[in-house]
């Protein structure tokens, strides 16, 4: 496989043993699933908050940059 997901994939594989095969249609049910949950069991709010501390936390503004000049691979970065 190929660009980000390769990378990634590799990654995976090599620091955490994990042979990650996902199909984007995986990822998006766990993921939607995911924050299902934190909603079920914590409440709406928990998720607002879980966000607005991602893009606290996490330089959004960088990802951002780095997704226009470099496309998926951004993301790797």
């Amino acid at each position: 496989m190929a660009g980000a997901g390769g990378h990634l994939k590799g990654h995976l594989k090599k620091e955490r043993g994990i042979d990650a095969n996902m199909t984007v249609h995986d990822f998006i049910v766990i993921y939607n699933e995911t924050f299902k949950y934190i909603e079920d069991k914590y409440g709406a709010d928990a998720v607002l908050d879980l966000w607005k501390i991602i893009s606290e936390e996490g330089n959004t503004s960088d990802l951002g940059n780095l997704i226009r000049e470099k496309g998926l691979e951004g993301m790797v970065e």
